[in-house]
Order: C-alpha cells, then sequence, then structure tokens
C-alpha cells in the first residue's frame, strides 16, 4: 500500500517539487508518467526510503520510512521494497553475483535459491555472474538490477524506466516478469515510463501524470 498528501521536496540547491495525493491498495499498479523535469526519479526515490520528504505524509507497504533511523530504513527497503532505479546503482567492486547477494546482506536473511536462479536463467544472467558492472552493456546492467529488485518477492516494485536500452523481446521479458510478480505476490507496483511498451504491458494500471517544474531533476 501506498499511502501520501501534501508530499513535497525541496532539493538543497535546485526546485522544490509538490506531489499529488495518492492512495494506491495492496496489489494496485500505478504508471507514472509525465516529461523530463516533471519528478519521476525524485518521487520513485522518496517511496523507496532513498530521499526524506521536505514536508507532507508518506507511508508505504505500512511505514513511515521518514520516521526510521538510516539502518532501520536500509533493512526496511531491503526487505519489503525492490528498486530498480533508471541507472541501476550496481557496485562496480563486485561482480554480477555478489550484487545480487548484496541483497541477502542489507535484509539480513538468504535468498530463497530456487527463486534466485529462476531469475538468473529467466533474465539471461547465467554466463554474466563473474563479471564486473564495467564488463556489462547498459541493457545486461538493467537486467542485472531487475533481478536484484525482484530477488525478495518485494510486497512494493518501483521501476524507473525498465525498458530503458531493451530491444523489444527483452522488454517484453523484462515487463512480463515485473507483471506476474505483481500478480503473483500481490505486490503494489509502480512504473515510471516514456515507453509506450511498458504502457501496454499493463493495461489495468492507474496512471499518474506528473506536470513539469522549471529546473527539476528528473
Amino acid at each position: 500500500m501506498i499511502f501520501s498528501s501534501a508530499l513535497r521536496y525541496a532539493w538543497p540547491s535546485g526546485p522544490t517539487l509538490d506531489f499529488p495525493d495518492l492512495e494506491l491498495a495492496s496489489g494496485g499498479a500505478l504508471l507514472l508518467r509525465g516529461p523530463s523535469g516533471s519528478g519521476k526519479s525524485t518521487w520513485l526515490a522518496l517511496l523507496a526510503g532513498l530521499l526524506t520528504p521536505s514536508a507532507g505524509v508518506l507511508e508505504v507497504a505500512g511505514t513511515h520510512p521518514a520516521q526510521l533511523a538510516q539502518a532501520e530504513r536500509d533493512a526496511w527497503r531491503a526487505r519489503h521494497i525492490g528498486f530498480l532505479p533508471q541507472r541501476g546503482l550496481l557496485s562496480q567492486a563486485l561482480s554480477v553475483h555478489d550484487n545480487l547477494q548484496l541483497v541477502a546482506y542489507a535484509g539480513q536473511q538468504p535468498l530463497d535459491r530456487a527463486h534466485t536462479q529462476h531469475l538468473i536463467e529467466a533474465l539471461g544472467l547465467g554466463g554474466l555472474l563473474q563479471r564486473r558492472p564495467h564488463q556489462l552493456s547498459t541493457g545486461q546492467a538493467l537486467r542485472v538490477a531487475l533481478a536484484r529488485a525482484l530477488l525478495r518477492r518485494p510486497a512494493v516494485l518501483l521501476a524507473d524506466e525498465p525498458t530503458a536500452s531493451l530491444d523489444d523481446d527483452l522488454a517484453a521479458q523484462a515487463m512480463a516478469l515485473i507483471s506476474q510478480h505483481a500478480q503473483q505476490h500481490a505486490a503494489t507496483l509502480v512504473v515510471a515510463t516514456h515507453d509506450q511498451r511498458a504502457v501496454q504491458a499493463l493495461p489495468h494500471a492507474r496512471t499518474l501524470r506528473l506536470q513539469p517544474h522549471a529546473g527539476a531533476q528528473a
């Protein structure tokens, strides 16, 4: 479940962004639309607890992340939130295998080996496990980040441009995995996208359009 009211974020050296009120039930799906500069990535980072709101109320998966200490927030995110950021944010010092294992470390719980192997096979990562992120193409890195986001069967799945840099077949496969996860685990799903392929893959999702702000972060 996601609930927000009068939510605002002020960038330290940039604009102040005000976001529309929202109530999205567990298992609901939302397409976040809007041009560059409308605050889509900022809103997802707030939902994931990576940024702290400047004002307003935000509840995600039964928790007010802004009220948690940093260590508690990191553990909460690892256990309950699957976040696929636009740029992947893989650790450059670690192999693909170890990037995936970071999820177990952050959540302080072991991963389901069968589920992990299923994701590795479904996303074609088997031959990439010993590579470092700098040895991956943009599309490969995005698939690793998607696998990492789905490893814990999160209650809330946030995806920022999940089909970017993927060809049509891989884009369809990625969206199928995202949609299947949401349906099988009654997960709340928010997808920020410009890509009509992602929109078409979620025909029953609600749409929330953000308006551009002068000088805003994406």
